[in-house]
């Protein structure tokens, strides 16, 4: 006598769970990929294992130039070799680090960069660490250009030989400068928040001094002569 035996089992949510994974990963791969910043792939003793098109064009190194190297040999110079080595103890320890540094590209420009670093899990139930660059180049020389601009306007105003009243909207002074403070007899302290019109042009002036104001605020005015 010959027996069939016929074996079923449901493979629905085994396959659902392939597709999933499956699903996950590509969207994992097209992030890594097409991210904006550098983004390189570190196993936890700081070996390379991946970088993405965005890290080689960064720091202008190849792929194949750096995965399967220490990431302190890739950078290889002295004070980031500790420095690496630090934040690779940090994200194995702690999970996530992040701060503000500098590196130097094949080339030999330095560029200002945010960092960081996290812990994930990896293959077969491995731990890795995501390194994020992002290039903050071009914002910190645009933040120094700013501040140099506020230092040339500071000397402006408070060397300038006239005497400058900063005010706002509503003709109340912000602040004025030391040659101000001589020729009008005021100190900075007492008159600030006063209605500048109403402190240097009282009486039959006033209205005089409301329409110079509103002139000067619609940029109509360059210049003019008053007794104070």
């Amino acid at each position: 006598t010959e027996i069939l035996l016929i074996l079923a089992r449901d493979l629905s949510g085994e396959n659902k769970g392939i597709h999933q994974g499956g699903s996950e990963k590509g969207a994992f791969e097209s992030l890594f990929t097409h991210s904006p910043d550098a983004v390189c792939v570190l196993d936890t003793s700081g070996r390379v294992l991946d970088v993405n098109p965005a890290f080689t064009e960064l720091f202008g190194c190849k792929r194949e130039e750096t995965v399967g190297r220490l990431l302190e040999d890739v950078f290889g110079y002295d004070r980031i070799r500790q420095e690496i080595r630090e934040n690779v103890r940090k994200v194995n320890e702690k999970g996530y680090v992040e701060y503000e540094t500098w590196r130097r590209t094949k080339d030999g420009r330095e560029i200002c960069l945010t960092l960081r670093g996290v812990s994930v899990d990896w293959i077969n139930g491995t731990k890795a660490i995501y390194a994020i660059y992002r290039d903050m180049t071009k914002q910190r020389e645009a933040f120094r250009s700013l501040e140099q601009e506020k230092i040339y306007w500071e000397h402006l105003f408070f060397r300038s030989p006239l005497a400058i009243a900063l005010v706002n909207a509503d003709n109340r002074i912000m602040q004025v400068n030391h040659r101000f403070e001589e020729l009008f007899g005021y100190s900075n302290h007492e008159i600030a928040g006063c209605n500048i019109d109403d402190l240097l042009a009282p009486g039959k002036a006033k209205q005089d001094a409301v329409e110079i104001s509103r002139k000067v605020q619609q940029g109509t005015v360059s210049g003019l002569e008053r007794k104070r």
